[in-house]
């Protein structure tokens, strides 16, 4: 926790070597991993690195609907094209749907991000009530099915924050 409050004040320096020891000492943990990668997400240039925490919290807890969240939306929508993986955000998204039983909007929203990213417009299948409330100004690029980049990343945003 101090490490993600350091990185929240402005000592991200701090922070990081904070969470990164943290990683160390549980390397196993999945809040661990999600933590530093949430930190290293609010800093530009460090994509591939929090794709890397993302993809290990991942392997250590597969069901967990955070984690497969916050890496099917960083390789949906990332402003950095070698980092974005469509197919695989599609996947990992529709994991954490079925995880979470599909009524979390949050989770909806990244399903149509990384549809629309594979170039599918078939993510009306993830459309609801919840979900348009949750994503109405993104509707228009999802039934085109163009990609959203999430340009809020790119100046440092935390991710599963739309």
């Amino acid at each position: 926790m101090l490490g993600i409050a350091s990185v929240l004040q402005g000592r991200t320096q701090e922070g990081l070597a904070l969470l990164r020891s943290g990683v160390a000492l549980a390397s196993a943990d999945t809040r661990a991993q999600l933590n530093l990668a949430g930190a290293l997400l609010a800093l530009p240039d460090h994509d591939a690195e929090a794709a890397e925490h993302l993809r290990l919290a991942v392997r250590y807890e597969p069901e967990d609907a955070k984690a497969l969240n916050a890496l099917a939306r960083l390789l949906a929508t990332c402003p950095n094209p070698t980092v974005r993986r469509a197919e695989e955000a599609v996947q990992l998204a529709g994991r954490a749907v079925q995880a979470s039983g599909g009524r979390d909007p949050s989770l909806l929203d990244t399903q149509a991000a990384a549809q629309a990213a594979a170039g599918r417009s078939s993510w009306r299948s993830a459309r609801n009530g919840t979900l348009a409330v949750a994503i109405r100004g993104r509707l228009a690029s999802y039934e085109q099915g163009r990609a959203w980049v999430d340009s809020a990343r790119a100046v440092g945003v935390l991710p599963g924050r739309p």
